[in-house]
């Protein structure tokens, strides 16, 4: 397969800073390089710790998450760059502002293509929450969601083509699978019967 020359950079926390975000983003940043991209992929990393964090060369913008001016100065960097499109990692706990909304200052003063994949997707909105992504997805050049119900909701619930929504499934890292027994021991859990779930438990 031949490898795109897009230039991408993805908008999203990222490693060493503890988020299930940033380590989900780590997996696909690589997977991209690996598999999809010619020239190697860039993040602009979300922090909560400004200069705190030891990134990689891989980040070549950080965000302040809790100064709205740092958006548009992200936004100013990628518009001034040789960057193609943005692939934006969203969760509204990882931007700041009300529900997450300072995002907007980048997606508004940004001229490169956005694909915006959401990470939660919410039958319920307060009126905030329902506006704020009603105009993430309008300022995206497309949307990306990890299951066929989480389609339907933003079908059901938001003004937004079908054709705008591609349906890209989670996926895990490949790790090696040992005996259950070995792994439970190892973690102290022989005794115990474990239960996992994709995603957050809610009721």
């Amino acid at each position: 397969m031949d490898k795109s020359k897009i230039e991408i950079a993805f908008l999203t926390t990222y490693p060493p800073r503890e988020c299930g975000i940033a380590t989900f983003a780590k997996a696909l940043v690589r997977t991209f390089d690996n598999l999809y991209v010619e020239n190697a992929s860039k993040v602009i990393a979300v922090s909560d710790e400004i200069g705190n964090y030891p990134y990689s060369d891989k980040v070549v913008f950080e965000i302040d998450q809790f100064d709205k001016q740092s958006y548009v100065r992200a936004a100013d960097h990628v518009n001034r760059s040789s960057i193609e499109v943005i692939s934006l990692q969203h969760e509204y706990g990882i931007f700041g502002g009300k529900d997450g909304d300072y995002i907007l200052a980048f997606l508004e003063n940004v001229n490169k293509p956005v694909v915006t994949s959401f990470h939660s997707v919410l039958r319920e909105h307060r009126e905030h929450r329902y506006k704020l992504t009603q105009r993430i997805i309008d300022l995206s050049e497309s949307v990306v969601v990890m299951t066929q119900n989480a389609k339907k909701i933003l079908l059901d619930t938001f003004d937004v083509n079908p054709n705008k929504i591609k349906i890209v499934p989670h996926g895990v890292p490949n790790v090696r699978f040992d005996e259950k027994s070995n792994v439970k021991k190892g973690l102290g859990l022989n005794s115990k019967v474990i239960l996992s779930t994709f995603g957050l438990i809610n009721r």
